[in-house]
């Protein structure tokens, strides 16, 4: 795997446990794989399967306010 040399992107992984599309374990790898590399990495596992659920739209949300500048969100 190819990764470009500024690693500072700031990685937002949502993960169902019970994901029967893409296995959690595979996810788990993932974040381990960009840390290893680098990335700062908020990870975040739920209890659902392979969806978006209110809780990961309510954390990504927080997130983004956490890692956006100031000035990139309008009203």
């Amino acid at each position: 795997t190819r990764l470009p040399d500024d690693r500072s992107q700031p990685i937002f992984v949502a993960h169902g446990a019970s994901d029967q599309v893409i296995p959690v374990g595979q996810a788990r790898n993932s974040r381990q794989f960009l840390e290893e590399a680098g990335y700062e990495v908020e990870y975040h596992e739920y209890q659902m399967g392979h969806q978006i659920s209110d809780a990961v739209i309510q954390d990504l949300v927080s997130w983004l306010s956490h890692v956006l500048p100031a000035d990139a969100v309008s009203d």
